[in-house]
């Protein structure tokens, strides 16, 4: 066996596929950028190869020196479903025939909106809301009084009365510009309060944003409150502005840089930054602090979320890994090898993860879930909270160094004997004095954009035991953008700076297996004070796949159903048939050959960048060893895109028309055609996998790559959903603010008018949330029901190059039950043949391993005594126009029966 496996890469020498602009890109192809100014598609192709669906790839054009008008054009890529080929184009959202127009509304903040899934859960954030805003206005009163001290200290210096003065605010963050309104409120209140000692003094507020749609939605919005001549916002990252001079530092700063994790948003580099060049040494901050808490879990079931691990019988089940050793599972599987060693970090609703025994506990009545909502499938409290690390915002010289810092052991006694598999971790943010937000699950009203997170330890999938009233350490490390933790497995020394006896820490970077670096090579932290070493900088945590997808490769069951299809299909076709492989991973094409004894298998991989291709040859040829070394056994990793391929190719022909073993199967159609469906780029998106899978089946079968009597495994697609009722999706995802929608104040946050919002935003009628919807409570209205069905097999129908064909389905459903109809819920179910006729098995996108859509009804319905057993959902499904940038449309309305 040769010690890399050989990737079949190729490449359309047709330079007119790369020219068809606005159409720029599929999977990262190379893009021709000529036609809108730019001369090297270098960035243009990084930044998409950096991109998912439902993504917005942003691009500012320098004008050419030709051009009146100087200013950057600003270019708006947007991932659609090629109906023609299959794969993802992107399409210039801001050329004439894709523009989506609207009066008054700028469609650049609607796409940016669009991907931003936390925005509104974030603006109904009620307790968020009220917390800064009472903050802020407690902060103004010391922010002036220290202003005024200030100035009052300068007059007598100099001897002088000094003009009008400006107290300067610094808003890191705009948003909406929510908190640099609150400001420019509140300080203006308290100047005015104070007008005898600063006559005509003045707020003068500067607020960062680095989204250039996002600044313009903030600049629309405190021009709406009349506050654009007092609020300045300006596009960059904070760390590239300098807004202060010697004489005039900033007085008072207020930011919100946080996410579930806390760090990652670069809260310390950006505060750390302001107190080193931009504020005063007296200026005021909002927040002041953050710590962090956590509590040791059991939950054996988390080491389906990395691996993926396979079956420990190697000769009955394929492996996903890098090599054929069985007795290094916890070394080369695809998460480790990319960067996760000691573990990684997984945001969740710590609610519907923890096995609580308290009569607090809602129960939980979707049968959606099922499976999911046994124990074993539950999180065990190992340990009462304990506190893990603090940040001090509100003074300068607080912040920890960009090295990060290595905290001492913390000692924990555990209440009850298990394995520590995880770390559950949230923060508490102070904001001022008393007035503190809390991420713990059940301690603020419940919201979806600040989640617990769990950091699951990849050292070992058994845990770490540990028993009850006997204590064992914890080490907690972090840098500018992330925190991860280690247990200690031997006894600790009274040396607290003692790291040998660590094990899972992902900072190795030795081969000395997961031991942190000696604390001789660790970093000092000038800035820390607590004689704590520091430790080397983290190796970038970039797995090869993500957690998600461990998940769906860890579901036996999954793996199972797929098998059974293809095993079915090589029955009917024999051994012998051309297999061919459309998913990215090529998962598929290894069940083929290696359990099912397929001898012409092909896997097409189009995925962005080089990764998946070259992962996928690793995982067939050195851990599961294909192609095999029977005779003429052909097995290969074609990196190319579906209308490149060519029967020659699928042949394992050279360009001479030579495959030099076996002359008789030239240029054989494709009897099989087999997916997952799973996409890279599509990754927890099933409804457009689902429609992704059908357009490559039918760009094949119109070219006359897949034979006559072809078959697929799924045979078919079916898009199932279900009305429901969930008042706490539609708290979060509804309209911002305070009223009913057509109050006057509807659209008001704290007393500020918030209607750009709500009109870029406030579109989940339009198109789809995506979530894992086993965590979050929800009741059935209707029985589940057929949305539309995707045929993938040859139901007879010709189909023409370049012909545009559209599919319509219609639907009702009856409401089953009294409530109220926030939304529906939509999956897609697979089925294979399993034997002759109509024999089929079938497998669903719900449960652990998947997300689901959720889509809005324009208005809630409420289905009382009057109306209920009178009312059905309609819905009408449309799919396969090749003119819109949406991958469907669907239009629910609610109907008399």
């Amino acid at each position: 066996m040769a010690p890399w496996p050989t990737i079949r890469r190729h490449t359309c020498d047709s330079p007119e596929i790369f020219r068809s602009y606005p159409v720029l890109s599929k999977y990262g192809r190379p893009c021709c950028c000529d036609s809108i100014g730019m001369t090297d598609n270098a960035e243009v192709s990084a930044a998409i190869a950096q991109s998912r669906y439902n993504e917005t790839v942003v691009l500012q054009v320098v004008a050419a020196a030709e051009d009146d008008d100087k200013k950057p054009r600003e270019i708006l890529l947007i991932a659609c479903l090629d109906k023609d080929s299959g794969g993802i184009i992107w399409k210039d959202l801001s050329s004439t025939e894709n523009q989506e127009e609207e009066d008054g509304v700028d469609v650049g903040i609607v796409r940016h909106l669009r991907t931003k899934q936390w925005f509104f859960p974030m603006l109904n954030d009620h307790r968020r809301n009220e917390l800064y805003d009472q903050a802020i206005r407690a902060a103004s009163k010391q922010a002036v009084r220290q202003f005024l001290l200030l100035q009052l200290q300068q007059e007598q210096e100099e001897e002088q009365e000094q003009e009008a003065s400006v107290m300067r605010v610094l808003d890191i963050g705009s948003g909406t510009g929510l908190l640099a309104m609150m400001a420019a409120k509140y300080v203006q209140e308290e100047l005015h309060n104070n007008k005898s000692k600063s006559p005509g003094a003045k707020v003068q507020v500067t607020s960062l944003e680095m989204s250039a749609a996002m600044s313009r939605l903030a600049r629309l919005t405190i021009a709406d409150n009349q506050l654009h001549d007092t609020i300045q916002v300006s596009e960059g990252h904070s760390t590239e502005h300098n807004l202060s001079t010697t004489s005039s530092k900033i007085q008072f700063c207020v930011s919100e840089l946080l996410e579930s994790s806390l760090l990652q948003e670069g809260i310390l580099p950006a505060l750390r930054d302001a107190w080193e060049r931009q504020l005063h040494p007296t200026a005021v901050m909002v927040p002041q602090r953050a710590r962090v808490l956590g509590q040791l879990v059991e939950g054996s079931f988390l080491k389906d979320y990395w691996g993926p691990h396979g079956d420990d019988n190697h000769n009955n089940s394929i492996r996903l890994c890098l090599s054929s050793d069985t007795t290094s599972d916890n070394t080369n599987n695809l998460m480790r090898d990319g960067g996760a060693r000691g573990g990684f970090i997984l945001p969740i609703h710590a609610e519907q993860w923890i096995m609580m025994t308290d009569q607090k506990t809602t129960t939980i009545t979707n049968h959606q879930k099922n499976n999911d909502n046994n124990d074993n499938q539950k999180l065990k409290p190992l340990s009462d909270p304990f506190p893990i690390m603090n940040f001090d915002f509100s003074k300068p010289g607080a912040l920890p160094g960009p090295q990060g810092r290595r905290l001492p052991p913390i000692s924990i006694q555990p209440h009850t004997d298990g394995r520590v598999h995880a770390v559950l971790f949230w923060w508490e943010l102070n904001l001022w004095q008393d007035l503190t937000y809390s991420t713990q699950h059940g301690r603020e009203p419940w919201q979806d954009h600040w989640h617990q997170c769990l950091f699951v330890f990849t050292s070992d999938k058994d845990g770490y035991p540990v028993q009850s009233k006997t204590p064992c350490q914890l080490v907690a490390c972090h840098n500018d953008t992330a925190m991860w933790f280690s247990m200690v497995t031997t006894t600790a020394t009274n040396n607290s700076n003692t790291c040998d006896d660590v094990k899972g820490s992902t900072t190795n970077q030795n081969n000395e297996g997961d031991v942190p670096p000696p604390c001789k090579r660790m970093k000092q932290d000038e800035n820390n004070n607590d004689g704590v070493p520091n430790p080397a900088e983290m190796p970038e945590h970039n797995p090869l796949i993500s957690s998600f997808r461990a998940c769906q490769l860890n579901n036996s069951q999954r793996q199972a159903f797929l098998q059974k299809g293809i095993r079915h299909a090589l029955h009917e076709k024999g051994k012998n048939a051309v297999v061919l492989d459309v998913s990215d991973f090529a998962l598929c094409a290894i069940l083929a050959a290696k359990m099912e004894g397929a001898t012409r298998v092909s896997s097409l991989e189009s995925s962005t960048g080089g990764v998946i291709p070259t992962l996928s040859a690793k995982v067939a040829q050195l851990a599961n060893g294909l192609p095999s070394s029977t005779a003429n056994n052909l097995f290969q990793v074609l990196q190319c895109h579906a209308e490149q391929l060519s029967l020659e190719l699928l042949n394992g022909m050279d360009s001479n028309n030579n495959d030099n073993d076996d002359k008789t199967a030239a240029a054989s159609p494709v009897q099989i055609v087999v997916g997952e469906p799973y996409y890279q780029m599509l990754e927890g998106w099933h409804l457009q996998e689902a429609l992704n899978y059908f357009y490559l089946v039918r760009a094949l079968q119109r070219r006359g790559i897949l034979a006559d009597n072809f078959c697929s495994v799924p045979a078919w697609a079916v898009v199932k959903g279900c009305a429901i009722e969930s008042a706490s999706l539609k708290q979060a995802y509804g309209r911002c603010g305070g009223g009913e929608n057509g109050d006057d104040k509807s659209s008001w946050i704290c007393g500020f008018d918030h209607q750009q919002a709500n009109c870029h935003g406030d579109r989940f009628h339009q198109y789809d949330l995506c979530l894992p919807m086993w965590e979050y409570e929800y009741r059935e209205l209707t029985a589940s029901f057929e949305i539309a069905r995707l045929d993938y097999n040859n139901n007879g129908t010709t189909c023409t190059t370049g012909q545009e064909q559209q599919y319509s389905f219609s639907s009702r459903a009856p409401f089953l039950t009294k409530g109220t109809c926030h939304s529906v819920l939509v999956w897609v179910e697979y089925g294979v043949r399993v034997g002759k006729t109509d024999c089929f098995e079938s497998h669903a996108t719900l449960g652990r391993s998947y997300r689901q859509l959720v889509r809005m009804l324009r208005s809630p319905v409420v289905l009382d005594e009057g109306s209920f057993g009178q009312q059905e959902l309609l819905c009408r499904f449309e799919f396969g126009n090749q003119k819109d940038l949406e991958s469907y449309k669907l239009e629910l309305s609610i109907g008399s029966i």
